[in-house]
C-alpha cells in the first residue's frame, strides 16, 4: 500500500472515530477539551453541520491523554486511542509522501 492511500484511510479512520467519541461525549466537558472547532470563525452552525475533530496535539505520542478519559468505559477509551492512532499515520504518511516525491525526483 503506497503512503497517500494508506493517509487517506488513516484520514477517514480519524474523522469517523472522531465522530463516534464526540456522539458518546456530547454532553460532557472533557468534550471542549479534546475537539477542535476548526469552523468557527464562521459563525453559528446547527450541530449537526458543524464536524468537529480531535485536536491534534493528541497525536503526539508525549501528550498524555486527560485524566478524567480514564473514567470512561473501554469502549470509549479504545475509540479516544483509535482517533489518536489514525491522526498520527495520517501525519507520518503524509509526511513521507511528501517526502517521496522529493526523493524520487532525484
Amino acid at each position: 500500500m503506497d503512503t497517500l492511500n494508506l493517509a487517506g484511510l488513516a484520514m477517514i479512520a480519524n474523522v469517523l472515530c472522531s465522530v463516534f467519541l464526540l456522539a458518546k461525549l456530547h454532553s460532557e466537558p472533557l468534550s471542549g477539551e479534546l475537539f477542535a472547532l476548526p469552523n468557527a470563525w464562521l459563525g453559528p452552525r446547527p450541530r449537526w453541520l458543524s464536524l468537529r475533530l480531535l485536536r491534534a496535539k493528541f497525536f503526539l505520542p508525549w501528550v498524555q491523554s486527560p485524566p478524567e478519559m480514564s473514567e470512561f468505559p473501554l469502549a470509549t477509551r479504545a475509540i479516544f486511542w483509535s482517533a489518536r492512532l489514525s491522526g498520527s499515520v495520517f501525519v507520518v504518511a503524509i509526511f513521507a509522501f511528501l517526502a517521496s516525491i522529493f526523493i524520487g525526483a532525484h
